[in-house]
């Protein structure tokens, strides 16, 4: 159920006035509920006190920071717009802070006169705004950019934080089913999101159990079979165990069988992973919204690659078709 989330708008007043006011109207078109310094005079300890609770009573804390830095509090020797952006910020009340930008805060200088700037304390003022800066902020060159802010912001809380806010009392009762409902939404989640745990669990101790025993047997099988590769001008048949030496980092990331392929990423497709495949060493699998499919390999077919590597002195480069025995590719012979 959607709830109405009291905002309460801080800054200046005087100086202020069309900033606030489409704040304001930004906060009512946003469907929640503004508050603010204008429903009381600063200036005695008991409105203080009242802006305070009142800021206790609120979901959100929003300031409008413009030129002015505003009256000083005697006792603490600060604004009471700084006050009350402090206990905001102190009471981890969900805060942010719409500051003037200085091209902007110039134009109504030029508009208005200096009573739109600090004279007075200005190094407090600026002490404010870097503190301010540091918290969520934006800046605003126009009532625009305050309203689009607003939304924007008031948008990204409600996905951050979990606000009381206002409901209405006729939809009490309707809240209070949908509550339920959410609740045992939750549990399900929960429960479901344990299966997911549980189920990588399982995969990840099925891949570490993987049986390397029969790698010597894959490793015989691959030094026996070979494709036809196009090696220095001449066509000859390399052995499967060279194929994954020389590409197994290729093989990690995958061959798809796109349109224009070459022609060692067909031998790899279409000839050398299927063998893999064959010992569970490559996986296949198809390319969301195309019609073309991604050879790559296993957890196991990463074990053997390191196993191939580690043994390449007893790799068969090359299977001479014509005779029965086997011969080494020469050093100066590359796959190309």
């Amino acid at each position: 159920m959607e709830k109405k989330l009291q905002i309460f708008v801080s800054s200046t007043f005087t100086d202020m006035k069309d900033e606030r006011q489409a704040a304001v109207e930004a906060i009512l078109r946003s469907g929640n509920i503004p508050a603010g310094m204008e429903l009381f005079a600063a200036g005695d300890k008991s409105q203080l006190e009242t802006i305070t609770r009142w800021i206790d009573d609120s979901d959100i804390y929003l300031l409008l920071l413009g030129g002015r830095y505003g009256t000083i509090e005697s006792n603490t020797g600060k604004s009471y717009t700084e006050i009350e952006y402090d206990y905001a910020k102190s009471n981890n009340k969900p805060l942010f802070a719409i500051v003037i930008n200085e091209t902007y805060l110039d134009n109504k200088v030029k508009q208005f006169g200096k009573n739109v700037i600090e004279t007075e304390n200005k190094d407090l003022y600026d002490e404010f705004r870097k503190k301010v800066l540091r918290n969520v902020s934006r800046f605003f060159s126009s009532t625009d950019d305050i309203k689009l802010s607003i939304f924007e912001t008031i948008l990204n809380f409600k996905e951050e934080y979990e606000f009381t806010g206002w409901i209405p009392g006729d939809k009490k009762l309707k809240y209070d089913e949908l509550l339920e409902e959410n609740i045992e939404l939750r549990k399900t989640i929960e429960k479901l999101s344990q299966e997911k745990r549980d189920h990588k669990t399982e995969k990840k101790s099925k891949n570490d159990n993987i049986d390397t025993q029969d790698f010597d047997t894959i490793f015989n099988d691959f030094n026996s079979k070979g494709f036809k590769y196009n090696i220095n001008g001449i066509e000859k048949t390399v052995s499967i165990n060279k194929f994954i030496l020389e590409y197994h980092t290729l093989m990690i990331t995958g061959i798809e069988n796109r349109y224009g392929i070459g022609k060692l990423e067909q031998v790899l497709f279409f000839g050398v992973m299927p063998q893999m495949n064959l010992y569970e060493l490559t996986e296949m699998t198809s390319i969301p919204r195309v019609s073309y499919r991604r050879f790559f390999l296993t957890q196991k077919g990463k074990q053997y690659a390191i196993y191939v590597t580690s043994n390449k002195d007893k790799i068969i480069d090359f299977i001479d078709t014509k005779k029965t025995g086997e011969k080494k590719l020469d050093k100066d012979e590359k796959l190309d």
